[in-house]
């Protein structure tokens, strides 16, 4: 497991693929058979602007029901089979407030419970929801803290990381476990010294996958350490990027199989090299969102402003701007699309909203959460406009319809199309 190939050497393979030099998808041969490699370099310089109704098949608009039993400020959604979870902080920093809505937006359920107990969580946050194939259980992190829950919705077990501050943690059965490191900056904790680390429900290591690629040991300057990674499921398996080491993973059993690499070329975020804080403005970093037999859908966030300082020996932290866009690049062509969505059916959500990979799901959905009173000012100022499609205005003034200054947040759930147009 520990046979794991350096950065440089993949990199070294790069050199080898004569005739690949103009697409945005080339191929290497790795492990004994030939892996992809997308180059960002090569996308085109040209961002279409475009809308949401051209790379979704259908849509639901949900208010949620607005009960005293469940009443929601700040939503954090999402989405497990045909049931909507939805965490809320009602007295930070107290545990998060969980509840269980259907698809018609009715409430059914509280779902964990806050505290120090057993079954019960401490964490202010609802972080994420990540299903388990075939089970019929999906985990909840609470900020710092997993647990393991039914389709009713009802508690099952903790799910004990073996180090502190891990990403997500997967699994295929609910008893071996797969928890993400961090494979970028200097290493402070130990999970900044591992790829992944598997073990069982009580935390308890059963594998160990080490990190390979580090900034210079002797150099405590800067080094770029923000990226988001992505966990998703393609074909019915967990697949890992981690920002750092350039390479998708998938996940199988006590192993990982290299699957394809990220060429982050002259546009990504210099990952374990020293740089001036400065240098990373106009960096890309890069998550994958989701994956069809056809195409990857890839998340590309542009720092636009960077406010760094050093706040400890070798310790940097600072303020960011980004801009978020998305690139859909295909498989077996070489078609590749760079893309700002925005809300054509609507024309009231914020942009970020689609193109942020913060509101995917791994099933290939979008989901946005939108306050009811901050709806309803914006639909007043957009129907003010006279020029308006008359099947947005219907669109508008129905959801207006349906709310109140006072009413639950109103839940968008868009299904992406299994192949987008390039």
């Amino acid at each position: 497991m520990r046979n794991f190939l350096f950065l440089i050497l993949v990199l070294l393979l790069f050199s080898c693929n004569a005739g690949n030099e103009d697409r945005v998808v080339s191929t290497v041969n790795l492990d004994g058979r030939k892996i992809p490699v997308i180059h960002f370099d090569r996308l085109p310089d040209e961002l279409r602007e475009t809308g949401i109704s051209e790379i979704i098949d259908d849509y639901r608009v949900i208010p949620l029901e607005t009960k005293e039993e469940c009443l929601v400020g700040n939503a954090m959604v999402f989405l497990f089979e045909d049931k909507i979870i939805v965490g809320t902080q009602i007295n930070f920093p107290d545990p998060v407030t969980c509840y269980m809505f259907d698809y018609k937006g009715r409430f059914i359920k509280g779902v964990g419970a806050g505290g120090n107990g057993p079954g019960e969580h401490s964490g202010y946050l609802l972080s994420s929801l990540l299903p388990l194939p075939d089970t019929n259980m999906f985990v909840l992190s609470f900020t710092t803290e997993n647990q393991l829950f039914n389709s009713n919705a009802e508690y099952v077990s903790d799910v004990k990381q073996p180090y502190d501050l891990m990403g997500n943690s997967v699994s295929y059965s609910g008893d071996t476990w797969y928890s993400p490191g961090v494979v970028r900056g200097h290493p402070f904790y130990p999970r900044d010294s591992v790829l992944l680390v598997i073990h069982d429900r009580k935390g308890e290591v059963k594998g160990l996958i080490e990190r390979t690629v580090y900034p210079p040991s002797a150099d405590k300057g800067f080094t770029p350490s923000m990226g988001g990674g992505s966990v998703y499921i393609y074909n019915g398996k967990w697949r890992l990027y981690s920002p750092g080491n350039d390479t998708v993973y998938s996940l199988s059993g006590e192993n990982v199989v290299h699957e394809y690499i990220l060429d982050r070329g002259a546009r990504g975020q210099k990952y374990n090299t020293i740089v001036e804080p400065e240098s990373i403005i106009g960096r890309y970093g890069y998550s994958v969102i989701g994956e069809s037999d056809d195409q990857w859908i890839v998340n590309c966030s542009e720092i636009t402003k960077a406010e760094v300082s050093e706040y400890r020996p070798g310790q940097w932290g600072g303020m960011y701007d980004i801009r978020d866009e998305l690139a859909v690049i295909g498989k077996n062509s070489e078609e590749a699309m760079r893309m700002k969505v925005f809300d054509d059916l609507y024309g009231i959500i914020n942009e970020r909203a689609f193109n942020s990979s913060h509101y995917y799901t791994i099933d290939n959905k979008l989901v946005v959460a939108q306050q009811a009173s901050d709806l309803k000012v914006k639909i007043a100022e957009k129907l003010k406009e006279d020029d308006m499609d008359p099947n947005q205005r219907k669109r508008l003034e129905e959801l207006d319809s349906q709310i109140d200054e006072n009413s639950n947040p109103v839940v968008f759930i868009f299904s992406l199309k299994e192949k987008i147009d390039i």
